[in-house]
């Protein structure tokens, strides 16, 4: 006689298209005599290997590996099925399963444009953040994170973002030249709604040297005048009673 462990194999959830891991039946001859195996079967989207060859000595046993296999979203039932010359002719192991949809991943952006202000060439702005959400029901992969000239990013995504992760990108501005510039950051991975795009802008600017040259032009730093000691008029009346000072007043 022939019996199997465990009498069904439940496989519950498994994502189209892929294949679950597999479950072992261990198949035991509790009988007096060698059972001869004529077949060991199961059908799509079953599927089984096996160790137990063309008979199974008395007290013996052998394993069948059965894996599920769902072509369709949907709950799936079959039977592994050991036929031999046992009292028990044939022997079913109740298999069942069900398909789903793969999950997808779904990203945002916040904010979806960035201002980088004006900064002088040459030199390089604060960091402003965004932030990159997974709000999808899978992870995402992110194949790449990118910002042209003259802007930069630096980010903690990594690889990918756990669904309902989220993480951040750095973006900086660095003018070769004064005038508006503009650009886009780029996140691209493999979620279902695409590249996630931020709209970049900045202006760059120049700064005027300090001018400490009097009425010189405004290209002279510095210069070497010579003024003689006298005192200032400034508009300003004398005090009552007392009379203006000054060059050409008496004192």
């Amino acid at each position: 006689m022939l019996t199997a462990s465990p009498s069904s194999v439940a496989f519950g959830n498994q994502t189209v298209g892929s294949t679950s891991a597999a479950h072992t039946v261990t198949i035991s001859n509790t009988g007096s005599a060698a059972a001869t195996i004529s077949g060991i079967s199961t059908a799509a989207p079953f599927a089984q290997t096996n160790t137990c060859g063309s008979s199974l000595a008395a007290g013996a046993s052998c394993t069948a590996s059965v894996t599920f296999a769902p072509g369709a979203a949907g709950s799936y039932s079959g039977n592994l099925t050991v036929s031999s010359n046992a009292s028990n002719a044939t022997l079913s192991v109740a298999l069942t399963g069900t398909g789903n949809v793969a999950g997808s991943a779904t990203l945002s952006v916040s904010p979806a444009s960035l201002n980088l202000g004006s900064v002088a060439v040459g030199s390089t702005s604060a960091a402003q953040t965004v932030t990159v959400s997974n709000t999808g029901s899978a992870s995402a992969t992110i194949s790449s994170i990118s910002a042209g000239s003259p802007f930069a990013q630096t980010n903690t995504c990594g690889s990918s973002i756990a669904a309902g992760g989220s993480c951040t990108v750095s973006v900086t501005f660095t003018p070769t030249a004064t005038g508006s510039a503009s650009g886009t950051l780029s996140i691209a991975s493999n979620a279902a709604n695409g590249t996630q795009t931020v709209t970049l802008s900045g202006t760059g600017t120049t700064t005027q040297p300090t001018n400490l040259a009097l009425n010189k032009p405004i290209t002279a730093s510095s210069t070497t005048q010579n003024y003689a000691a006298t005192n200032a008029d400034d508009g300003t009346p004398p005090p009552t009673g007392r009379a203006p000072t000054g060059p050409g007043r008496p004192r």
